[in-house]
């Protein structure tokens, strides 16, 4: 049975390989650390259809829309990653599973993306 490590503790994924969740789909969400109530209730509907189709969902991994959607992911317990602009890990909401802190920042310049 394969887990992940979430904020300090490991939530198993059921019956779940660690193959099984490299080669299942990505979905990634993006969008505004702030917004208003019926754009975060939409952002945490389509989080839960992500998990319900067996989705992996990838985000910002901080507040706002990206939060709202890695929440509904999490209460269908779906496996939610957050690309994180800063270098602490601890800094992604409580609803992101795998945090990748990049030490990026918020913007990515051009050369720096096409180096990836």
């Amino acid at each position: 049975m394969a887990s992940v490590l979430q904020s300090g503790r490991e939530r198993t994924t059921k019956g779940t390989s660690m193959k099984d969740i490299r080669i299942r789909k990505r979905v990634a969400v993006i969008g505004g650390g702030r917004a208003g109530r019926k754009a975060l209730e939409e952002a945490r509907e389509v989080g839960r259809l992500i998990a319900r189709a067996g989705a992996v969902l990838v985000c910002g991994g901080l507040g706002g829309v990206m939060e709202a959607a890695a929440l509904g992911a999490h209460e269908e317990g779906g496996l939610t990653i957050g690309i994180l602009p800063g270098n602490n890990p601890s800094d992604a909401n409580p609803s992101i599973d795998v945090p990748v802190a990049t030490g990026l920042g918020y913007s990515i310049p051009t050369s720096e993306f096409i180096r990836l």
